[in-house]
């Protein structure tokens, strides 16, 4: 049965009961993953996903729980599009994936991370996420043998392929997307895949609208609705409807144009959602009826923009200097004075501008402090370097008490040293017992010399190593600031993109992100001689 076809409830519901009463946590908590995907009802599909996490968690299965998690992330993100819940939930999955030996689950976590982080607007984050899922799932693809896990792995392999498509346009990647555009079409074309196939046949479309082609861009836009509105993704229709009006505005035909905008606003007014890319439809909607002057539709529009842009600096925090730039506070101001003349808005419209004002204001005033900030700690942080302070790898000049005998603390001492020359610290893994055994010595030994010579603990000794590291690597090897943030703290031993920020960020005081925007802007503006 179809998703979303509720006919096949009753039968979910009989599996659930007959898996209950045999406390198979396997088969109960897959009856109400079945509930989720049945339901047509967001309100019924959350129930279900909060009924799975709560059998999983029983199960004690870090599978299953990671599955449960990541299910109610997906009715977040898909049904409703609220990203910000939909992320908790796939970080809390992929703490559990990463602790099964599931690729097809971690691929599937990566996956709608890089989804988010695509919304976001961290598209070379994202493209990295979705290539990874594409080589992971072309992979197994080679290696099956089932037909159905073979098509569940080509349904994935399709949606890694067409959010790839979408950053690599973002990324102004134009030649990328065109070729991986053009793999999707023929590969979807297929009865099995009609749904994959339209988001491919929509991002042609947008493709052949940017290269001017606007009667062949319309033609594929127009082909990939359908499908679209059936499995009712409302965001991506919207995104048709966008540029199905662009073309028709720059053909002249202003009233298709508008059809088109009013189906955008239709999709915000009903979802309180939108995409950022799409949100200059409501100025082309306030340009139209100002030269109609129709102060009426005017107004109402330009209220319709000032929501979007609350809503999306709710959710990109990032954003809002963009925002700024697009429909800049002046312009809004200027644009509520000559509104106010013409229609009698009242108190309200003026204060409402106002409070919108200040609040536009404050952000600007955060980010610039922000920005100071970061700049300061990194100048701080580049002289520490400069003078051969980052790391805690040279003994303290300050005799500190120890009970630990003379021969052990010589002995530790010249192991250590040449474990420090030797870039040691940058094993994956790398644990106390691990690194003390390496040392021929003992872990109660090695942790009093940390504690007591070196003045911290383990972690905090091996983090200040590996930061001290890619830092040097970032000053002296302009290749590596190429690298991505993961890949960066692969380099030095983190396995995972967020704890290596975290341990940038204990032992600099800023995030690698910022010390990367930093370092490219002193490249690019070196100091005159």
């Amino acid at each position: 049965m179809d998703t979303d076809d509720e006919k096949a409830l009753p039968f979910v519901r009989q599996y659930i009961s007959k898996a209950k009463a045999e406390k198979n946590y396997e088969k109960w908590v897959q009856g109400y993953r079945d509930g989720v995907q049945f339901s047509k009802k967001v309100d019924k599909k959350m129930n279900y996903a909060d009924s799975t996490i709560a059998v999983a968690l029983r199960s004690k299965n870090a599978g299953l729980i990671a599955n449960a998690y990541l299910g109610k992330g997906i009715v977040f993100y898909f049904n409703i599009k609220k990203f910000k819940p939909a992320l908790d939930q796939y970080l809390i999955a992929q703490e559990y994936a990463d602790q099964t030996d599931d690729g097809y689950l971690k691929n599937k976590v990566l996956y709608h991370i890089g989804v988010v982080k695509s919304y976001l607007g961290y598209y070379d984050e994202a493209s990295e996420h979705f290539r990874q899922c594409l080589i992971y799932s072309e992979k197994q693809m080679e290696k099956e043998k089932n037909a159905e896990t073979v098509y569940n792995y080509k349904k994935a392999s399709f949606n890694s392929m067409h959010q790839l498509a979408v950053t690599y346009r973002h990324l102004n990647k134009f030649s990328e997307a065109d070729s991986i555009i053009r793999k999707g079409l023929m590969m979807s074309d297929n009865a099995d895949y009609q749904l994959e196939h339209a988001y491919f046949l929509k991002c042609r479309g947008i493709m052949e609208y940017r290269k001017k082609n606007y009667n062949d861009g319309i033609y594929y836009l127009e082909k990939s609705l359908p499908k679209i509105l059936e499995r009712n993704d409302f965001a991506w229709a919207s995104v048709i409807y966008y540029y199905l009006g662009n073309t028709y505005w720059i053909n002249g035909d202003k009233e298709k144009a508008l059809k088109n905008y009013r189906k955008v606003d239709s999709v915000f007014t009903v979802h309180q959602f939108i995409l950022p890319e799409i949100r200059k439809t409501y100025a082309s909607m306030i340009q139209y009826y100002e030269e109609k002057k129709d102060v009426k539709k005017e107004l109402f529009y330009t209220k319709q923009l000032l929501k979007v842009d609350n809503m999306l600096q709710k959710d990109f925090a990032y954003l809002s200097s963009k925002i700024h730039r697009e429909y800049d506070q002046k312009k809004l101001l200027g644009e509520k004075k000559k509104l106010e003349k013409s229609n009698l808005t009242g108190f309200r419209l003026m204060l409402f501008f106002i409070v919108l004002s200040i609040i536009f204001m404050g952000v600007l005033i955060i980010n610039k402090k922000n920005k100071k900030e970061i700049a300061r700690k990194y100048e701080l942080l580049q002289q520490k370097f400069q003078q051969g302070k980052m790391k805690n790898n040279e003994e303290s000049k300050e005799k500190r008490k120890t009970a630990l005998p003379e021969d052990i603390l010589s002995d530790i001492s010249v192991k250590l040293k040449k474990f420090e020359d030797e870039g040691g610290f940058r094993l994956v893994g790398l644990t106390l017992h691990g690194l003390a055994k390496k040392l021929g010595t003992n872990s109660k030994y090695l942790s009093a010399y940390i504690n007591d010579v070196k003045g911290v603990n383990f972690k905090t000794y091996i983090n200040e190593l590996r930061i001290g590291y890619i830092i040097k690597l970032l000053n002296e090897d302009d290749q590596c600031i190429k690298y991505t943030i993961s890949a960066m703290g692969r380099e030095v031993g983190f396995q995972y993109r967020q704890k290596f920020s975290d341990a940038f960020l204990e032992v600099t005081g800023i995030r690698p992100t910022d010390f990367i925007k930093q370092k490219k802007q002193e490249n690019s503006n070196p100091p005159s001689s």
